[in-house]
């Protein structure tokens, strides 16, 4: 019967023969099942313990991490670990090289000790999230403190700018998946240590072993159905759009996802005329035929733990050809994603890697299934428009010349930036829209955006963010402020500013940031915050741009 638990079947299944010649079910039979839900179950309440704190206070999500880790460093592991420990490995090298160079960079706005002692806790934790991503594969544990940190640092920075940043969709994968198998490998030890209690008899012994072997396939299935259920929550997400299931596959036009990536000035190749031709060629053609392998791939991934290896591997692999398809497009850049995958698909080909039972993997699908009751499932599904909200910063110069500003100029902050989060000025002409890519979740604002028709595409509709139609955060004076005098003072110690060394969200051709880094900082008076919100069409093959309404917002750096 321990051989039928531990799926001893060549595809890592149940013996249902094997079982049934056991003789009939005791206590003794089903004490391995019973010690493998007791630990499911305790993994399931560590998760859940971590969503409460993010809930209750999310400064403080740092803490479980960190204090399982250290708890874990002297531990040793089984040869059934194996799994989970390479992966919770890659995951720590991935997050600490990407903290390594998304550094943090930003100027101390708040004062007080609340704001001191946040800025000293990000810069330690920082230096031991870049130190763990090689700690870590000497001391699998520390793979989870790179990837905490990621997140945790995003949140807690409004401490001490007093600006919002937030925007953890692009590495929080990283830190649950990671936490997820440090918490599953802690039940491990814990059960070891039971087992090794005196007075416990061999059976007992030898069942907990057999549990424990059996719950490292339990652990790397909801680790790697954490990710998956950000793909299906976006496959979700697109087929419960307002104007049917099918209205995403059939009606959505990329074209104008790279329309509007060309307006924001994220495509690389934007000064080539031919390439930008050749690919609204292909996407005239191409667009249905990738939008059904798109949701096929999402709605998949609900079965994912269920495939064979070499499935999953090519699913895995065919999400991050649509990542890198993403970035050819309109510029978004989701490594982390892409790198997670990889490192998943890694896992998976390893011989560490065993398919999970039936059972364990129906138990994964349920898990991807509760939603955000024990992780945060990304619902990236909206209907791309042909109208923009183009909103961008401009720098002044003491002659009064502007200069488009890249949004990596601003580090640690270029994602909210580039997301522009903060509002836009005159909130009331904008276009309501969810996002700076002309996304919206309301059909007809598709439609209006091919005729322009301004009253649709500005009035409010309450069933998305309309980010474009908030006031601008008063914050964001103080923080340009603080932050053109930071990199100021780096500018006159360095010579310049290296902004275009770090990677962000967006990315930004060089040609469009060669103005502003001509500009000596110290010659620059004031930054614009610029809303330009436009209609974007094709008219015999000639693109055209129609300015619907533009706002400003200055901000001097003498006010």
């Amino acid at each position: 019967m321990i051989r039928s638990l531990l799926g001893s079947a060549q595809n890592g299944t149940l013996s249902l023969q094997e079982s049934r010649s056991a003789g009939p079910v005791s206590l003794a039979v089903a004490r391995p099942y019973l010690i493998v839900l007791a630990q499911t179950i305790a993994l399931l309440t560590v998760i859940k313990l971590s969503r409460v704190i993010d809930e209750q206070n999310n400064f403080y999500i740092i803490v479980l991490p960190l204090l399982l880790s250290a708890a874990m460093v002297r531990r040793t592991y089984a040869a059934s670990d194996r799994a989970a420990i390479r992966l919770l490995q890659l995951i720590g090298v991935i997050s600490g090289a990407y903290a390594l160079v998304h550094y943090p960079l930003f100027p101390m706005i708040e004062q007080g000790f609340k704001a001191t002692t946040t800025l000293w806790a990000i810069v330690v934790l920082w230096i031991a999230a870049v130190a763990s991503g090689i700690l870590c594969l000497r001391w699998p544990s520390l793979g989870a403190v790179a990837a905490a940190y990621l997140v945790w640092s995003k949140l807690a920075v409004v401490r001490v700018t007093g600006l919002w940043h937030g925007h953890i969709i692009d590495v929080v994968p990283l830190a649950e998946v990671s936490f997820c198998l440090l918490a599953g490998l802690a039940v491990i030890a814990l059960t070891g240590r039971l087992s090794a209690r005196p007075g416990m008899s061999d059976s007992a012994k030898s069942d907990m072993a057999a549990a424990s072997a059996l719950f490292a396939k339990v652990l790397i299935a909801a680790a790697i159905s954490i990710h998956l259920g950000n793909y299906y929550s976006s496959f979700l997400a697109k087929v419960t759009l307002d104007a049917g299931p099918t209205s995403w596959l059939l009606a959505n036009d990329p074209g104008k996802l790279f329309s509007v990536g060309l307006d924001n000035n994220h495509v690389f190749y934007a000064s080539w005329a031919s390439l930008v031709a050749g690919m609204r060629a292909i996407l005239s053609h191409a667009g249905p035929v990738t939008n059904a392998l798109i949701l096929l791939g999402q709605g998949a991934a609900l079965f994912g733990i269920l495939m064979p290896r070499r499935w999953l591997l090519l699913l895995l692999l065919g999400f991050d050809a649509m990542h890198l398809s993403i970035v050819i497009v309109m510029g978004a850049n989701f490594a982390p994603w892409i790198l997670l995958n990889l490192a998943i698909g890694a896992v998976v080909v390893s011989r560490h890697y065993q398919r999970p039972p039936l059972l364990v993997g129906l138990l994964s699908v349920l898990f991807i299934l509760t939603d955000n009751s024990f992780m945060t499932q990304a619902r990236l599904g909206w209907y791309d428009t042909a109208a923009n909200n183009k909103m961008y910063v401009q720098a002044v110069d003491k002659d009064g010349g502007r200069h488009y500003v890249p949004t990596n100029f601003f580090t640690f902050y270029s994602y909210p930036f580039a997301h522009m989060a903060y509002g836009s000025p005159d909130a009331e002409t904008a276009f309501a829209l969810d996002n700076p890519n002309g996304g919206t979740q309301v059909y007809r604002k598709v439609l209006a955006s091919l005729s322009c028709d301004v009253p649709v595409l500005t009035a409010r509709d309450g069933t998305s963010q309309e980010l474009a139609k908030t006031e601008i955060n008063p914050a964001v004076d103080a923080y340009i402020r603080g932050y053109h005098g930071l990199v100021s003072r780096i500018a006159d110690t360095l010579g310049s500013f290296p902004h275009a060394l770090y990677p962000h969200h967006f990315f930004v051709p060089l040609q469009h940031g060669a103005s502003f880094d001509g500009v000596p900082l110290r010659d620059v008076v004031a930054y614009i915050y610029r809303r330009e919100s436009v209609c974007l069409s094709l008219q015999d093959g000639v693109p055209v741009r129609r300015l619907v309404s533009e706002a400003e917002h200055r901000i001097d750096l003498k006010p």
